[in-house]
């Protein structure tokens, strides 16, 4: 099922696709609007996408809409959403794989993207006939959706808001140059650990074949570990099918970011892992775990140190270290962005 619908100036018309096999027929197009696209993020890859709704779509009532602004022809912003419900009334909810991931729309440059933005949302809003919410889940700052939102006076309900830290590679000259802009306590200790695993043989990898998958594996399990330590809980985690999300996206033939599955392992024993995104200029933590074990080492800050650095070598401009601003990111003089977990109401 699809509906056209033409939009008043500046030659916008909306497409909104209500199947998966329209959404599955524009992927190259997707595709070409994700290669043009500002702030790019694996999460809105096609693939992704597809992957997420094989998740949802057996979940009733969710249903698929997908909405296209073109421009004189052009695909210009794209955005995937779920219309469910909650407590009987319409919520909209953007199309993901259910793990921790930032929420937004693609976007190609142009000045009329806030006018694209507010006809997404006009869009949405004319697709129930009762008044429905949105509801996002990490949606950064620098999505033109936040401008838009304000621009039609809709009203907000931010749940929580969270600093999302970056290392900004391209404001030092080298590694070694942003080594130096952190304390000197770090930057001794940093040394010294790298020293003594020299010394024992721990090893820094970017795993790739059989090994990665293992790898990727075993950073489950060590979270899954964590939940049960702490008494928490996380469907995401503790239903098991991340695990084969994962194994699936990772596996694909095309439509894949570049993957960095990087490990610290010693005489073969993993006991820090990390999946990292590259897409385009920059890195996006994905996922990052150790063996607690190993605390005494600070796995987690130091294999993270490493990757910023593979990311100097490869030339990136950000490193995206995820939501959340953990004491040991805080000690990495990152940048900060904002993204929020909010209700929306379209009205």
């Amino acid at each position: 099922m699809t509906s056209d619908r033409p939009a008043e100036g500046e030659g916008l018309t909306v497409t909104v696709l209500k199947s998966f096999r329209a959404f599955c027929a524009i992927e190259a197009e997707w595709r070409e609007l994700f290669a043009a696209a500002v702030h790019p993020t694996t999460f809105l890859r096609h693939r992704w996408l597809r992957l997420s709704w094989e998740l949802r779509w057996r979940r009733f009532p969710n249903r698929l809409r997908v909405i296209l602004i073109r421009q004189h022809g052009r695909l210009m912003m794209a955005g995937a959403f779920v219309l469910g419900m909650r407590r009987l009334k319409p919520k909209f909810e953007f199309l993901a794989s259910g793990t921790p991931q930032y929420h937004d729309v693609l976007w190609r440059p142009s000045d009329s993207t806030s006018r694209q933005a507010e006809l997404l949302l006009d869009t949405l809003l004319s697709e129930t006939v009762l008044q429905a919410k949105i509801a996002t889940r990490y949606l950064r700052d620098v999505s033109p959706l936040r401008a838009a939102v304000q621009a039609r006076g809709l009203e907000q309900r931010v749940r929580h808001q969270w600093p999302s830290p970056y290392v900004a590679l391209r404001e030092h000259r080298d590694f070694e140059g942003y080594l130096a802009t952190l304390s000197p306590r770090l930057r001794y200790d940093h040394r010294r650990r790298l020293r003594r695993f020299a010394e024992i043989g721990v090893g820094y990898a970017h795993e790739t074949g059989t090994a990665a998958r293992e790898v990727v594996q075993w950073c489950f399990e060590r979270k899954r570990d964590w939940l049960d330590r702490t008494n928490q809980k996380s469907e995401w985690l503790s239903s098991g099918y991340v695990d084969r999300f994962f194994a699936t996206f990772l596996e694909g033939e095309s439509d894949v970011p570049d993957t960095w599955v990087a490990s610290l392992r010693s005489a073969g024993q993993v006991f820090a892992a990390s999946i990292v995104f590259i897409e385009r200029d920059a890195a996006f933590f994905s996922k990052i775990a150790h063996d607690p074990a190993f605390n005494r080492h600070s796995p987690g800050r130091t294999l993270t140190l490493l990757l910023i650095e593979s990311a100097f070598q490869r030339g990136l401009a950000e490193f995206d270290l995820g939501v959340g601003t953990l004491e040991w990111k805080q000690r990495l003089q990152p940048t900060m962005r904002t993204s929020t977990i909010e209700s929306i109401r379209l009205k």
